[in-house]
């Protein structure tokens, strides 16, 4: 943002232009013609300064940065500023020099130049030099450190600088008369002749240099007309008259410096002298300033008064009378930044933040702030009346005048238009009148006393005419009702089926299309003159509603302490709008709707704009232009064209509600300021905030639980007022809500979530922008899914060693037992002749043990063996981190794991067998049935290793077996064809009915086949050979031989070699 300081001195004897006169008569006529009014504006002031956390007052010129952050330069340092807290970035070396006036400069990647003066230097000269630089990350870097190999000289040698809004940095070399721009990267863009210290840089919107020196020299830079050209166009700035009229012709386009006579002056700024009230001989301050969006506007200052205009020059707002209340009679203030709605001004060393906005809201009645109003009313002829504590004030519109009346010592409260001319008042007092406004005269009329508990009750609230003619008015005790005949108010007597209105507070009356309804304390009631009360409906809560609007069958209640709540009188159903909602009170006392469906509640705190349809809300308070934060109950009124008039406790605030909605409020920039992590070792948090906005993320490694992050609203307004609230995605739903800007988190449990916060300003809008930042919380090393794998790896290497164990402990078992039994043999020998028939049985014994553990010694080797392989295999693809192949090793020890349980189960049978102890249970059985577990616990191993496996046996195909005989010999006689195949193998199981009342299954595969010399001894215990030549010895085809015979049936095999083998069960099958 660039800012222009000029200097003028008026004139005398100078006058207005006719093209002033004109625009004032067009202006006016327009004005007095039409519903329109011009802005006022409401101008707060606050002040930047040591108490605020500043360190000095003495500061130079304040920049607003991309982000919405205000820069704000001391000799410290730069000092960032979000509304709240400042934040000081100092130089990476102490200067030595520093001087209160330096500048700050933003580039277009977002860096923030820091240029220090020397002592005593002139301001517009910039002698000094930039010392640091900021990056966007907020790391802090020595400016010479980063310039190094950018350009081919020292920081030193940076003379007259300038920044364009949008981030692209000019600057003129010291005595070379270069001129080089900062886009992103360096580029020389032009070079002339050298003059003594320029001391002004000045540039157009098109990119228009002028350079200017400390006496009449000067230069002109215009930019390359051709694309392919870099440097600029150089011609000399004129001298003399013709150099007055150029600038004066460029005033509009550049920020230049012009000293004109004030009679000039006034043709730049039509009117001048109307709202500037300056006087011959007055020196005075213009200074232009080019926002951050390219437009342009201007400030004119003279002593205490200050005046900001627009790009055409045109007056938007007078800040006299507040600079006047806050700094008294000064000399010139200097505008150091112009933000929207925002000035921010020094005057020695005092900074000072104007707000401004425009005030579309009317104010009656609050001169002496002592006036609470409880009811207004507007008169067919605009008077505008409004009542309260003794006194009724009236507003005559067309002249503008007020007159104060009055009223014995009646607390008057409501208000309802009876005539043109006459308003019925209630009163606290019981005490009804009638008031004409326009004579202030007023009488009172009877009404009848009631008493409570032996004391004068007698209040009356809401006075009512119908469009019958029929007046009403609700009291503490029900409603009375005005007889033409008796000249007075008497006791309503239809109240029908609902006698208890009688005794109730009506605090709301009001006519619709289907009769009256009045608001009580529990509910609301619909009556007409002719048929009295007809309906009652029960309020969903406790309480009372002080006004209310309806929508069909939707009724939208003000109530007083349970805020808004929209209730369906036919469903029963409603919602409550409250301080959980965002409110700021929940004591409503008054609700319009206009045309845009938009509800306006007068509150306890401030004015609600509701949106019915999206259900958000906005909050005007008196810093917005209201007469008063607290609305007053009573009557409040809607005007026919819309207007809205609401009591409060400092007279009356009327608005049209499409002027308000008019000025939406903006969204501000929010903004993540600081980040830090509790050091468990050190106890103190580290500021990690460069390593977020870098990273945009948070990560606490294991051993850190704790954090502190910090943010802010840069709307800069009502700061303090500004509520946050937060949650964290993933772990919880609901929003926290917070009074403070920051949180701090600790010992959130381990993952990954999302940080989410928002901000909702002083008018209880949440603003559109949210942070969210991605939240990783690391699990230490034991809660990590590799340290948990090599866990169980090494619990599978443990079972193994102990496996091993136990296997040597039994070998050494064996040696021990063969070792007597060849002592015993010893001595049985001699003894041969007489023991022979003993010594054959003894001898059939131990080759039966020998066998047996040579089973234990061959088929358990192999799946130890295969664990053993396999945890190898584990390990060294968990150091390859190949978790797909580590995934499929899981079939593989399924598979071992299948084939180590089948053989321990067929040595259980066998040993069963040969004591005669198997039991069996004879029962028909479905063939189909009973395998089904069998197949499906070896399918997937098929599938595994590629082999198909087919199984096509009839429903009805039952046999006499018992159940798990037969499962067992299947599981055999399938394992054992699984591992004799190779992928690509088959194997299929089929089944058919014999016509001897026997059953005969099949199970076949297309593997190597045996040899003919193996058939004979296939279903005897021996050892056989692996294709790679190791012994193995098989019991399950010995087995499964043994437990057919004891069910009665046969098992038969067929094989040739390199065709197949085919094993045959036939089994007895039930009588059919």
């Amino acid at each position: 943002m660039g800012i222009l300081f000029r200097t003028f001195e008026k004139q005398p004897g100078t006058t207005l232009s006719m093209r002033y006169f004109l625009i004032q008569f067009l202006f006016f006529s327009f004005l007095f013609t039409s519903f329109a009014q011009p802005e006022k504006y409401i101008i707060q002031s606050s002040e930047i300064q040591i108490n605020n956390g500043l360190t000095s007052n003495l500061i130079g010129t304040p920049i607003e940065d991309k982000r919405g952050f205000i820069w704000i330069p001391t000799k410290d340092g730069a000092a960032r500023f979000d509304g709240i807290n400042y934040d000081f970035f100092p130089p990476i070396q102490a200067t030595g020099e520093a001087s209160p006036c330096s500048y700050l400069f933003e580039d277009i990647d977002g860096n923030i130049w820091g240029y220090y003066l020397k002592p005593g230097s002139d301001v517009g000269i910039m002698q000094g030099g930039f010392k640091y630089i900021i990056d966007s990350t907020y790391q802090v870097h020595d400016f010479d450190e980063w310039l190094n190999g950018r350009l081919p000289f020292p920081a030193s040698q940076i003379g007259l600088a300038q920044a364009m809004p949008g981030g692209i940095i000019y600057f003129i070399t010291r005595h070379s008369g270069e001129v080089y721009r900062y886009n992103g990267r360096f580029q020389i863009v032009a070079k002339f002749p050298s003059i003594q210290e320029p001391y002004f840089l000045n540039i157009r919107p098109d990119h228009t240099l002028v350079i200017r020196g400390n006496e009449d020299s000067g230069f002109i830079l215009s930019p390359p007309s051709h694309p392919g050209d870099t440097l600029f166009t150089v011609q000399r700035l004129p001298d003399g008259s013709e150099r007055h009229l150029f600038l004066k012709d460029h005033l509009s386009n550049a920020t230049l410096t012009w000293e004109p006579p004030f009679s000039e002056l006034t043709d730049f700024f039509p009117g001048i002298e109307s709202w500037a009230n300056f006087k011959p001989g007055d020196r005075f301050t213009v200074q232009k300033v080019i926002y951050s969006d390219g437009r342009q506007f201007y400030t004119v200052n003279r002593k205490h008064q200050l005046f900001l205009l627009d790009e055409n020059r045109q007056l938007i707002c007078d800040f006299s009378d507040e600079i006047l209340k806050v700094l008294g009679p000064v000399s010139r203030v200097k505008v150091l930044l112009v933000r929207k709605n925002q000035l921010i001004i020094q005057r020695v060393g005092r900074i000072i933040v104007l707000d401004f906005h425009p005030n579309y809201f009317e104010t009656y009645f609050n001169e002496n702030s002592d006036f609470a109003a409880r009811a207004v009313i507007e008169m067919p002829d605009k008077t505008l009346v409004a009542a309260g504590s003794n006194r009724v004030y009236s507003y005559f519109k067309p002249t503008g005048k007020t007159r104060q009346d009055r009223i014995l010592k009646l607390n008057l409260w409501g208000a309802t238009q009876i005539s043109d001319e006459e308003v019925l008042l209630g009163s606290y007092n019981f005490t009804p009148l009638v008031f004409r406004p326009k004579t202030g005269d007023y009488r009172i009329l009877n009404a009848p006393v009631r008493t409570y508990k032996g004391k004068r009750s007698n209040q009356l609230f809401t006075p009512l005419k119908d469009s019958g003619g029929n007046i009403f008015i609700g009291t503490i005790h029900g409603l009375i009702q005005w007889s033409e005949e008796k000249q007075a108010f008497l006791p309503f007597d239809k109240y029908n089926d609902f006698p208890e209105l009688a005794h109730v507070g009506v605090q709301y009356l009001t006519e619709m299309e289907d009769g009256c309804w009045a608001s009580c304390f529990g509910g609301l009631y619909r009556f007409n003159a002719e048929e009295g009360v007809l309906n009652f409906w029960k309020f969903p809560f406790n309480g009372s509603a002080y006004q209310f609007y309806r929508n069909n069958d939707v009724f939208w209640l003000a109530t007083y302490g349970q805020g808004l709540v929209k209730w369906n009188i036919k469903t029963g159903d409603f919602k409550k709008y409250d301080r959980q909602f965002g409110f700021l009170n929940n004591y409503l006392t008054g609700i319009f709707p206009d045309q845009s469906g938009n509800l306006w509640i007068a509150s306890e705190t401030g004015l609600i704009r509701f949106d019915t349809t999206a259900e958000t809300f906005r909050i005007f308070l008196d810093s917005d232009g209201l007469s008063q934060n607290e609305f007053n109950r009573g009557t409040n009124f809607q005007a026919p064209d819309g207007k809205i008039y609401f009591c409060s406790l400092n007279g009356v605030t009327g608005f049209y509600p499409r002027r308000v909605l008019s000025s939406k409020p903006q969204s501000a920039p929010f903004r993540l300021t600081q980040y830090a992590e509790l050091n468990p070792q050190t106890g103190i948090f580290e500021d990690k905030t460069s390593e977020i906005i870098a990273r945009k993320q948070i990560y606490l490694p294991p051993g850190r639980s704790s954090f502190i992050i910090r943010f802010a609203l840069l709307n800069f307004k009502q700061a303090l007022k500004t509520k946050y609230a937060y949650k964290i995605k993933g772990l919880e739903n609901q929003w926290n809500n917070l009074d403070q800007n920051f949180i701090r988190l600790n010992n959130l449990p381990f993952g990954e979530y999302s940080l989410v916060i928002r901000a909702k300003d002083y008018t209880g809008q949440w603003n559109p922008t949210q942070i969210e930042l991605p939240l990783i919380v690391a699990a230490p090393f034991y809660a990590q899914t590799r340290w948990q794998i090599s866990g169980f790896l090494l619990f599978l290497g443990l079972l193994y060693i102990g496996f091993r164990w136990r296997f040597y402990l039994v070998q050494k078992e064996k040696e021990r037992l063969e070792e007597i039994i060849r002592q015993r043999t010893s001595t049985i020998e001699d003894q041969k002749n007489n023991l022979s028939v003993l010594n054959a049985n003894l001898k059939s014994a131990n080759q039966t043990k020998d066998r047996l553990f040579a089973i234990l010694g061959h088929d358990l080797r192999n799946p130890v063996l295969s664990f053993q392989s396999l945890a190898r295999s584990m390990s060294y693809l968990l150091e390859k981190k190949d978790y797909d192949r580590l995934s499929s090793l899981g079939e593989f020890i399924e598979k071992e794991a299948n084939h180590l349980h089948l053989l321990l189960e067929n040595l259980l049978n066998w040993a069963l067998t040969q004591r005669d102890e198997l039991p069996t249970i004879i029962n028909s059985i479905s063939v189909a049935q009973t395998i089904e577990p069998a197949i499906e616990q070896v399918r997937h191993i098929a599938r595994f290793s590629k082999i198909q496996l087919e199984v096509e046996l009839p429903e009805d195909l039952r046999v006499l077996a018992d159940s798990r005989i037969l499962e067992t010999v299947f599981r055999n006689l399938v394992s054992n064809a699984l591992r004799e195949l190779h992928a690509g193998g088959k194997i299929a199981v089929t089944g058919k009915q014999l016509p001897d009342n026997r059953v005969q299954i099949k199970v076949s595969d297309n593997g190597p086949g045996i040899p003919e010399a193996r058939l004979k001894t296939i279903f005897e215990i021996h050892p056989k050979k692996n294709p790679s030549g190791t012994p193995k010895i098989s019991i399950g085809l010995h087995l499964s031989h043994e437990l057919i015979q004891l069910l009665g049936g046969t098992l038969s095999v067929q094989s040739q070699p390199g065709k197949g083998t085919s094993f045959f069960i036939t089994l007895p099958s039930p009588v059919k």
